[in-house]
């Protein structure tokens, strides 16, 4: 086995690995958007994104835009109430609340 440290990099030779383990998404936590006044969160399973932080002396704006780009969901006066993902299917996303942009990705059992 070679370990190489210096430049941030590992490396094995095949014969030296016996498994490789993914683990699988464990949710988002703590994500900050506006200028750290936005907290989300999101569960793993569950297809709502929760934001903590709400001012309502602000205006927010959020959109929802596919990998693509394609926005698929919007609302140009957002309140601040939770983000249903139900009804997207499985992919990556990009959610925008004002200026601050967040990529997560959908997984459908």
């Amino acid at each position: 086995m070679q370990v190489n440290k210096q430049d941030g990099t590992d490396s094995y030779r095949l014969s030296d690995i016996d498994e490789v383990i993914f683990s699988l998404a464990t949710g988002v936590y703590g994500l900050k958007a506006d200028g750290g006044r936005l907290t989300l969160n999101a569960r793993p399973g569950e297809n709502i994104i929760h934001v903590k932080g709400y001012d309502p002396s602000r205006k927010y704006c959020m959109g929802i835009f596919s990998a693509s780009g394609r926005k698929v969901k919007s609302d140009a006066d957002w309140k601040g109430q939770p983000i249903d993902l139900t009804a997207f299917s499985g992919g990556v996303y990009h959610v925008k609340i004002n200026e601050t942009t967040f990529k997560f990705s959908k997984f459908n059992a």
